[in-house]
């Protein structure tokens, strides 16, 4: 079965061997080439999703060097498959006809005994944030961090779940495979994740990828394995309704449930970065006159660890005696920051309120405040990054312990009159490391 615009398809046939192609018997193993051809039934469905009728697909898998023998090459064994199908559009009004699509094919090595023992390594829950690749604030697009969770079971069976930038929930199951130079040495291999998630609305997926560094470090998600998030009806997180497509870096890895992180973190000092000037909040959430300034989000506001839980300070604000309004320079936390840590998972949640002003000049070309408004109870999520692969380079800086992002109302409308699209601008919300020194994350050691 495959599943593609939200819509699954199923379809059945016999498998054989089309032909032997490429046999290399010099290669260990008598390693060799096979192409399989499967001539599937595959059921249509209107727009009710009634059968309406049936075809054929073609599905052609292409094996690689080893996965057929016992050879040297058995890790790095992997394939193609191919498959060509007529398919729904995504109003379910029409047939688009002979769709190719690709995708890859990995040997069960799980179920070989050395494969066995070298899953086995990566078992455990990770968290890693999708960083989004070259995308900023001001083009309209979601340019917070999404994140998922990775519990892996020594099975290979990956569950995962997580948020995606524009609020939207992931949550699916499937099977790691290795893939390496040999399952002698789990170090040599790396779990790849098929990942998946969509409907008629949004695609997301590609291979995620773990790898286990040198021993004796925590087990990391790779930044360079991309995936891809793809919008269609974009209306709701698009400043102009357009589609997207937007790259990201799962960046993150093995998470440690059980150590206390006011410990574990004594010597760091922690602050917020969320959106860091007045021009990455949208315009268009602003009340008439009003603008946005670099004091309108939490930024440099402290964060700390008491335990196992996040704490900043409570709200004072302090208002000035000669205009009467909010005094930011002696005021405690004036944006009603909450910050609050899911231990278990790693999941981070609050709320916090953004201010604009009403800002004139007099003569002599100063700039003063004259009202101030909030837009109350914005809503940020995110997750910790307790260790992460800092070798390779990803968009999330290296300094981010915690990784998020938050949405604007959804009353934020564009103003052009050919456009009519409401949407939520996403926007990061990070806790970043403030030392003068940069954090060493290879300074954890995972044996401890």
């Amino acid at each position: 079965k495959t599943t593609i615009g939200g819509i699954a398809y199923s379809f059945s046939g016999t498998a054989g061997f089309d032909e032997l192609l490429d046999r290399d018997e010099t290669a260990p193993g008598c390693t060799r080439h096979v192409q399989v051809k499967l001539n599937a039934t595959v059921k249509k469905l209107n727009s009710k999703k009634k059968v309406v009728a049936s075809d054929v697909a073609t599905l052609t898998l292409t094996l690689g060097d080893g996965a057929l023998t016992n050879a040297v090459a058995l890790a790095e064994a992997a394939g193609t498959a191919e498959l060509n199908i007529n398919v729904l559009n995504s109003a379910k009004t029409a047939w688009v006809e002979d769709v190719d699509y690709t995708a890859t094919l990995y040997r069960n090595n799980g179920a070989t005994e050395l494969g066995a023992e070298a899953l086995a390594s990566f078992e455990g829950y990770y968290t890693a944030a999708l960083a989004p690749e070259g995308v900023a604030p001001a083009d309209g697009v979601p340019a917070g961090n999404g994140y998922l969770t990775f519990t892996v079971a020594k099975t290979g069976v990956v569950k995962v779940a997580g948020s995606l930038a524009d609020g939207t929930a992931v949550s699916f199951s499937t099977i790691g495979q290795l893939v390496g130079d040999t399952l002698e040495d789990p170090t040599a291999c790396k779990l790849v994740i098929p990942a998946f998630a969509g409907s008629a609305a949004y695609a997301f997926g590609g291979d995620a990828k773990i790898a286990l560094p040198a021993a004796g470090e925590y087990p990391v998600v790779l930044p360079e394995a991309k995936l891809v998030w793809v919008k269609n009806a974009a209306k709701t997180t698009s400043h102009d309704g357009t589609a997207f497509a937007i790259s990201v870096a799962p960046t993150g890895g093995w998470y440690d449930k059980v150590v206390n992180l006011q410990n574990y973190y004594l010597s760091r000092k922690f602050a917020v970065s969320a959106a860091e000037t007045g021009d990455d909040l949208p315009a268009e959430a602003l009340t008439k006159n009003y603008s946005f300034s670099t004091l309108s989000s939490p930024n440099d506001l402290e964060v700390s660890f008491n335990g196992n839980a996040l704490s900043v300070a409570a709200q004072k604000l302090v208002k000035n005696k000669t205009t009467g309004l909010t005094d930011f320079n002696t005021s405690v936390n004036p944006w009603n920051t909450t910050v609050k840590l899911n231990r278990a998972t790693g999941l981070v949640s609050g709320t916090f309120n953004a201010w604009e002003w009403i800002v004139k000049n007099d003569l002599d070309g100063f700039y003063y405040d004259t009202a101030q408004k909030q837009i109350t109870k914005l809503a940020h999520k995110g997750v910790l990054l307790y260790s992460r692969d800092d070798s390779t380079d990803s968009p999330l800086a290296d300094n981010v312990l915690m990784a998020g992002y938050f949405l604007m109302p959804a009353t934020t409308s564009t103003k052009a009159a050919t456009i009519k699209a409401t949407w939520k601008a996403s926007l990061p919300f990070n806790i970043v490391t403030v030392n003068d020194d940069a954090y060493d994350w290879d300074e954890k050691d995972f044996d401890d």
